[in-house]
């Protein structure tokens, strides 16, 4: 089958901020007031291809607070890669410069937005999953600093180890060095000491001077 035929491996997107979204993506369903070259290429597979490629639509994150909004469709939209010159999806306008409705909403459907997101959604289980997974990451990132910390601090002991035994090592050749020198020194003043005997002995012997008392 030709590779062109079988759906994208990552499909392309459009990420958007929406007041209400049920109605929003009805709205790009119906091809009104939508991404037009989102529209365009949707009714181009359709011609082309029948009910072989169409869009799907999804929530992916409940917002539950106005300042949200923004960000929100900023990083989703880089994490999905959804602009058009990053050839991964049909965003042609930058993300989080037209979310003034989040600014419309009032404090009271804010608080019922927070309080559905706790109740209904697993934000709070995923949060908790989160900081336990970064408190973990933390944790294991100390105790490796600490383990090449100790690592490095050995291999510094090892080097300091390693020049003092070279250290100590030079010394003991040169003493042993001296202590040869200083048996050959003493060997040779027993033997010139020995030679001065032998000669006095001739010399007393000469002389008829062995054996005499004084």
């Amino acid at each position: 089958t030709p590779a062109w035929t079988q759906p994208l491996a990552n499909p392309l997107v459009e990420i958007g901020y929406a007041k209400h979204p049920v109605a929003r993506l009805a709205q790009h369903k119906k091809h009104s007031s939508s991404n037009y070259i989102m529209n365009l290429v949707e009714a181009a597979c359709r011609v082309r291809y029948g009910l072989s490629y169409g869009m799907q639509q999804f929530i992916i994150y409940r917002i539950f607070a106005a300042r949200q909004a923004a960000p929100a469709e900023i990083l989703f939209t880089r994490l999905a890669q959804g602009y058009i010159e990053d050839g991964g999806g049909f965003s042609h306008a930058l993300a989080g410069r037209s979310n003034h409705l989040a600014l419309s909403i009032s404090a009271l459907d804010e608080q019922s937005y927070h309080e559905f997101v706790v109740d209904k959604t697993p934000i709070v289980a995923t949060m908790e999953r989160e900081i336990k997974f970064v408190q973990e990451r933390t944790r294991k990132r100390k105790l490796i600093k600490s383990i090449l910390s100790a690592r490095a601090a050995l291999a510094d002991v090892e080097a300091k180890r390693a020049v003092i035994a070279e250290e100590m090592a030079f010394h003991t050749d040169s003493l042993r060095k001296k202590q040869i020198a200083d048996i050959k020194n003493m060997r040779k003043q027993i033997e010139a000491l020995k030679r001065g005997d032998e000669i006095m002995e001739d010399v007393a012997e000469k002389f008829g001077l062995m054996g005499v008392d004084s």
